[in-house]
């Protein structure tokens, strides 16, 4: 029990998980659930989420299919992806909806890997991914569905139920690959009719550090005289273009602008979404009845532009012609899904004659969305019942069996104002969420107050025995829900008795006692007057490769980024095998948390290289001197301008800030990364040492552009991306025993390469990798093996690119 009463501080938990137990007992479970529920931190909850991966309680699983709520990205991942493993049931729906809506493509993309286990036809929900707006998320839809192909012989009904879906360019570009990889003949690739931004933006640049930094470099007055390009530029891929893009048409676009940037809202996926959604909440009433008005007497309107206009409809603009009124909502009601969900919210609110039986309507609408979308809405108004009292005990039955556990949920949120929930109670009471027992206790111990006289409707003492019941719950949410005074003082009577915190603290709160009072004695503190021993290095590094020159030190050829959160034990493991080159950026949580454990002399001993994606001198600065307060470092050694698209990120004050830096010890020395051939070769002849550009087996234009040049410049030059991001490993695993460090081998074999960044996950990983250190040799006819792999791939990633990613 003191472990899981230090869960509940936000000061004790991190200490609670440091002297963790190996097993979990019941207190420990409930106090992780409680803390899954109510975290005081998102990473507080994702710790949750790893201590609850050997319990195979329901009551976990449901703990982490509500975590899929969370605001936090990164607890919605971790619970997603526990979910996978555990292959939870049930939730199906769910998952399928984070399709639709979720914000991060890396939940989306988990989503796909979710549904594609599922037994049932509900796996085919991931046909939805096929329109996402980040190619990440489709190439991991392409994944599953080449395999299903090659097991399940299903080929051409995937392409068959493609051709169901509305078929916009990305559709038929993923279609045309699937049926290029299927046959496996080349095709002929028809040109992208791209429009050149710089035909309607005088001041574009296609690095978005740049197109930012003009942005807010701009007076206001100027960014006036370009407001009718905000529209076109609050959708851009940068944060920070859509930033200032919002910040101008928050201050200065009227109805056109503003009409034109709510398309933006088509696509709850896409990064501009939020942008939008924020920028709207913060419009002054007047712009926003003038925007409604004019897209009310638009001939045609796109779904996020309908679906703003109805929500503002009944709640920031009233229009008194409700013939207007019923003529939009009927065109709306001919729309897709996302605009008749917008459509139920709206008629939800409207107060006219006819409301209830708009709203049965949309009860009993056969699609989810709309469903969800409506019972919500009516949970948040008051004396809801009135508007319900038509809807039979057979509708309501239907809306508690549907498969989709959030619309159960919701309708018995609805249910519990209405007198039908008599009707379920007996049901209800043993439901298999927990979230609906909470729910249902919660309205059990309000009936049986004799200010209610509730149990009149029941036989006697049957709510007595269902409270009994759900005080006895699994899940210590429903067994507080359950709590009256009686029972509350029982357990006060004998607290040892429950092992939930949650529960402990209701009855304290029934019974008017101080909760403090049961609080038992604090784990001992982690900070002991013995500091941590630090993690020395080898008095002898590995010697068995030879080192060579970056920038006038002495690197290891294979360097290790933290991207993938290598475990911090791993770059212990690297620096003892002789690697002193890493990659960090500042959510490398692992590696800023490893430099954190070693001594200030064995930081110095690692060649850091940490970078920037900003154009701003002021920016740059503060990228430098955070990396240093993190790492803790003094100086770091080699600092990049990240993925240079254009030499105007690379201003006179920019530079003048880099040898600023450099003169004063902040940076050794400072270079550039880019995807962009001609650029790096023209940085190397103009001087910039180290420069960081792809290479791989599949990627071989740097070979005879920029390593001849790089080599006659004694130029430090960095390769990245040299597995292709695993696909030369994966295309062809079946006839070939390729390794990463085979890749690794590969590109080091060119003298001009001073090194390669892996990225592994895992120690295992690690192990593999490194491999390329011990043994650098690649054999002949492994390399001509490798070339031919990567002819293959570089084919595929051309036709993925034309088909796939730059639709």
């Amino acid at each position: 029990m003191r472990f899981a009463f230090s869960l509940r501080h936000p000061e004790e938990w991190s200490r609670a998980f440091d002297q963790f137990p190996c097993a979990l007992d019941r207190a420990m479970q409930d106090g992780l659930i409680e803390m899954l529920c109510t975290p005081p931190t998102a990473g507080a909850a994702v710790a949750a989420v790893t201590a609850l991966e050997t319990c195979e309680s329901q009551i976990v699983v449901e703990a982490l299919h509500n975590s899929l709520l969370s605001p936090h990205s990164s607890v919605r991942l971790a619970a997603l992806r526990s979910l996978y493993k555990r292959k939870a049931v049930g939730i199906a729906p769910v998952v399928s909806r984070l399709l639709d809506r979720e914000p991060s493509w890396m939940i989306r993309q988990a989503a796909v890997q979710f549904l594609a286990q599922d037994p049932t036809d509900r796996r085919w929900d991931i046909l939805k991914a096929s329109t996402d707006p980040h190619w990440r998320v489709r190439h991991t839809l392409i994944q599953v569905l080449l395999d299903w192909s090659q097991s399940q012989s299903r080929p051409q009904e995937i392409l068959d139920r493609l051709r169901a879906f509305n078929d916009d360019d990305r559709i038929q570009g993923l279609r045309r690959y699937l049926e290029y990889r299927q046959s496996h003949t080349s095709a002929n690739v028809p040109p992208v009719d791209e429009e050149d931004p710089n035909s309607w933006c005088p001041f574009w640049d296609w690095d978005p550090a740049v197109l930012a930094w003009r942005l807010e470099e701009m007076t206001t007055r100027e960014r006036a005289e370009h407001i009718t390009l905000m529209p076109r530029l609050v959708g851009h891929d940068d944060e920070r273009v859509r930033r200032w893009a919002a910040h101008s048409l928050l201050r200065d676009g009227e109805s056109p602008e503003l009409q034109e940037a709510l398309r933006w809202l088509d696509d709850p996926r896409h990064p501009a979404f939020e942008t939008l959604m924020k920028l709207t909440s913060q419009l002054d009433p007047e712009r926003i009845e003038q925007t409604v008005q004019s897209l009310i007497g638009s001939d045609r309107l796109s779904p996020g532009q309908w679906c703003w206009a109805l929500d503002q409809m009944e709640t920031t603009v009233f229009i008194e012609d409700r013939s207007t009124v019923e003529a939009f909502c009927e065109r709306a009601s001919e729309e897709g899904s996302q605009v008749r969900s917008a459509l139920a919210r709206m008629l939800c609110r409207w107060d006219v004659e006819g409301r209830p039986e708009s709203i049965r309507n949309c009860l009993n609408n056969p699609n989810g969305d709309v469903v969800l979308a409506t019972l919500r809405e009516i949970s948040k108004l008051e004396a809801n019942d009135e508007l319900l009292r038509g809807f039979s005990v057979d509708e309501w039955q239907r809306l508690l069996n549907w498969d989709d556990p959030e619309i159960r949920m919701a309708a018995v949120q609805v249910l519990v104002n209405q007198e039908w929930i008599t009707e379920f109670v007996s049901g209800l009471v043993n439901d298999t969420l927990g979230s609906i027992r909470q729910l249902i206790a919660k309205w059990l111990v309000k009936t049986i107050q004799p200010a209610n006289n509730g149990s009149h409707v029941f036989e006697s003492g049957q709510i007595e025995q269902w409270v009994c019941q759900l005080s006895q719950d699994e899940d210590p949410h429903v067994r507080a829900a359950a709590l009256t005074e009686s029972r509350a003082a029982q357990l006060l009577e004998e607290p040892t008795k429950e092992t939930s915190w949650l529960v402990l603290e209701t009855a304290s709160r029934l019974c008017k006692t101080p909760f403090w009072s049961l609080a038992p004695e604090p784990l001992p503190s982690r900070s002991s007057p013995t500091p941590k021993n630090p993690v020395w290095l080898p008095v002898q590094h590995n010697t068995q490769f030879a080192t060579r020159t970056l920038a006038g030190f002495n690197v290891a050829p294979l360097g290790i980024s933290g991207h993938y959160g290598l475990p911090v034990g791993g770059y212990q493991v690297s620096m003892e095998a002789g690697v002193n080159l890493m990659f960090w950026e500042p959510n490398y949580q692992t590696l800023t948390d490893f430099f954190g454990t070693i001594s200030p002399s064995d930081r110095k001993t690692i060649q850091i290289v940490v970078g920037t994606f900003e154009a701003s001198p002021k920016r740059i600065r503060k990228d430098v001197e955070r990396a240093l307060r993190k790492l803790q470092i003094e100086r770091i050694a080699v600092f990049l301008l990240f993925w240079t698209r254009s030499w105007n990120r690379v201003t006179d004050s920019v530079r003048a800030m880099l040898e600023q830096m450099q003169q004063a010890g902040m940076i050794a020395t400072y270079g550039l990364s880019t995807h962009s051939r001609p650029l790096a070769v023209e940085a190397i002849e103009s001087g910039w040492n180290p420069v960081m550009v792809r290479h791989s087996a599949a990627h071989r234009g740097a070979e005879a552009t920029i390593f001849p040049i790089a080599r006659a410049h004694h130029t430090g030059l960095l390769t990245f991306n040299n597995t292709c991001y695993g696909r030369l490993l994966q295309a062809f695993a079946s006839e070939d025993e390729l390794s990463p460090a085979d890749c690794y081998r590969y590109t080091l074999g060119f003298g001009a390469v001073t090194a390669c960044w892996s990225a592994p996950a895992t120690m295992e990983e690690l192990q593999t990798n490194l491999e390329a250190l011990h043994r650098p040799e690649l054999p002949a006819d492994r390399r001509l093996r490798l070339e031919e792999i990567g002819k293959k791939v570089y084919q595929e990633d051309r036709m993925f690119g034309q088909f796939v990613r730059r639709v």
